[in-house]
């Protein structure tokens, strides 16, 4: 009779096993045997082979040697080494600009065009005070002419001529300090024309 592992349970309970030295000695090939045919089984149902893989698909790629540029890109803050303020002398509306931001600029070299309406209304308008200023003075130095003979004789005080000649020199002044800052207004307005004439 072969043992399997069916025939060590019953219905009420397992079997008793007893250690190969209580054990009659007829049972021992059966023992033997029972235990080859359990490896067996074992080892038989564990031989069978697992499936085949399925194929993985896979992609191919050429390698060849390129040029790859180089560019990183970080944050910074740039600082000027020098820094130069345009200022404006003059007042009005800027209508051109004649330099490029970042470039080198000489002495004298126009850097804008401004509408020249205003500069020309205030030039003329400084022409006129200066062209009373130097009536004006004229009138006054005439004043010190008829004095001057008037004044030797006793015909006038000396106050009277003092009067006179101080506002003269005070006329002269005037035409004095109007030639200058018409010399400056026409220095600022010297604007290019497309003839190329100055206005």
């Amino acid at each position: 009779m072969l043992i399997t592992p069916s025939h060590l349970h019953n219905q009420s309970g397992p079997i008793p096993i007893l250690p190969l030295r209580e054990r009659p000695s007829a049972m021992k090939p059966f023992l033997a045997a029972g235990l080859a045919a359990t490896l067996l089984l074992g080892a038989c149902s564990g031989a069978e082979a697992p499936p085949a893989p399925q194929p993985v698909p896979v992609r191919t790629v050429t390698i060849a040697s390129q040029s790859f540029p180089n560019v990183i890109e970080l944050p910074g803050r740039v600082e000027p080494v020098r820094v130069a303020e345009v200022r404006a002398r003059v007042t009005g509306i800027v209508q051109q600009r004649l330099y490029e931001e970042g470039t080198d600029v000489r002495a004298g070299q126009p850097l804008f065009r401004i509408d020249p309406r205003e500069l020309r209304a205030s030039y003329a308008q400084t022409q006129a005070a200066l062209q009373r200023a130097q009536a004006t003075a004229a009138n006054a130095r005439a004043v010190v002419d008829r004095y001057r003979p008037l004044v030797e004789e006793n015909a006038i005080s000396g106050q009277e001529y003092d009067a006179a000649l101080a506002a003269s020199r005070e006329a002269q002044a005037n035409v004095a300090y109007l030639k200058e800052m018409l010399a400056q207004q026409n220095t600022w307005s010297m604007l290019k024309d497309k003839d190329g004439g100055k206005s």
